[in-house]
């Protein structure tokens, strides 16, 4: 690729890199770094050895470093190189072996700012059920193309033990959605997650444009979407969204939506329980999961608690949130407890019982048990197989 231009990508903070280049008749490389002494021979063979995949020449780095990672290194080079230059990069994309697990259980959503490297570090130990990491309204414009680059080689270390691997991308309608696509979906996350979503078409749009990069790259991930519903149309047309196949989940947003419906948020919540609960229909109706929006106060641990009983109560299979000390709260709350786990088998072996002896009528004691409340007996039963809970044996 040549350099044409002076361009520059990362940040002078704590686990970045900040790369500067400029065209040059050669390469010329100088790096200072709080961790130089001991790996700057390494961090200069990292910037060199991008440089090379990328076929760059005649170029002058300067490269000012605080303990960047190798993938943040390649990956602030490469945005740094695609800036200064108008040639085509070669693509990065994951191995085929990419598996996706549509049944496995969404309690937590977990938003993690896409363009800070420093909060990756241990996003393994959060310990969310889905890490979803952000190139929307956590990233700033000039920002948005070197931020892609980082989420994509972020989800190629692969290093995220149990948690499912979503990524926001900015809206398709504007000038980074689809661009976002182009780089991230070669790396296979399981989950796309579309904000603002208004119709059908906006996730067919999606829909699309992921399987022609997938064909165009040659790779075969299943890739699942999951609308955010954060307006009053996306309320009205939430059953047409949610009927989109590859949907495996719709969220709700109450930030944008009662900026949309002009009212304020309270910490009641009364503005956006209807849409919450249209929500929760339109995604049960297509046998998606519904994710309640996010519980911006963290610190209020507290709201947060009931907050998320309420939207349990209403049917959500779990929440977004903001901060990783939200995470054991909340997947205590959609984890069953002892009382629903004893209730459930019970109610299973009466609807078992009934059908062997032919009767339409199940019941526990003098309690009769209908068949929405098997089905719910027998989720529950499936959470907690899924969790590994101790089944108590009945007689």
């Amino acid at each position: 690729m040549l350099i044409i231009r002076e361009a520059t990508a990362g940040r002078q903070k704590k686990g970045d890199i900040h790369i500067t280049l400029r065209p040059f008749e050669e390469r010329t490389l100088h790096l200072k770094s709080t961790i130089g002494k001991l790996y700057g021979k390494k961090i200069e063979q990292e910037i060199s050895a991008e440089l090379d995949r990328l076929g760059v020449i005649g170029v002058a780095v300067k490269a000012i470093d605080d303990g960047a990672l190798s993938y943040v290194i390649s990956a602030r080079v490469e945005a740094a190189v695609i800036a200064a230059s108008d040639d085509i990069a070669p693509f990065k994309k994951a191995d085929d072996n990419h598996s996706f697990d549509p049944d496995r259980l969404r309690r937590s959503r977990l938003y993690i700012p896409g363009n800070n490297p420093n909060l990756f570090v241990n996003v393994a130990c959060f310990g969310g059920d889905m890490l979803l990491f952000d190139l929307e309204d956590s990233v700033t414009p000039s920002e948005k193309q070197a931020t892609r680059y980082l989420v994509r080689n972020l989800i190629l270390e692969n290093r995220f033990r149990d948690s499912e691997v979503a990524v926001r991308i900015n809206q398709l309608s504007g000038p980074f959605g689809m661009k976002d696509l182009e780089v991230i979906v070669p790396a296979g996350p399981a989950i796309i997650v579309l904000p603002k979503a208004e119709s059908a078409e906006d996730v067919e749009a999606l829909t699309s444009k992921i399987q022609e990069i997938q064909s165009e790259v040659n790779t075969r991930h299943k890739i699942a979407i999951m609308p955010i519903i954060e307006s009053a149309l996306g309320v009205v047309k939430a059953p047409e969204i949610a009927s989109v196949n590859g949907v495996i989940m719709l969220a709700f947003g109450a930030e944008d939506f009662t900026k949309d419906i002009g009212a304020e948020r309270t910490r009641e919540g009364k503005e956006h329980f209807f849409a919450r609960c249209s929500v929760v229909c339109a995604a049960k109706a297509y046998g998606r999961l519904a994710s309640d929006t996010v519980f911006s106060d963290f610190g209020d641990v507290e709201g947060l608690i009931a907050s998320t009983e309420e939207g349990k109560s209403l049917g959500f299979d779990g929440r977004g949130m903001i901060h990783p000390s939200q995470v054991e709260p909340v997947h205590k709350i959609y984890t069953p407890s002892e009382q629903e786990i004893l209730f459930s088998i019970k109610a299973i072996l009466a609807a078992q019982k009934a059908e062997e002896e032919g009767s339409g009528v199940v019941a526990i004691g003098n309690k009769m048990i209908d068949a929405p409340i098997i089905a719910r007996a027998r989720r529950i039963i499936s959470i907690a197989n899924k969790l590994g809970l101790k089944l108590p044996e009945i007689e």
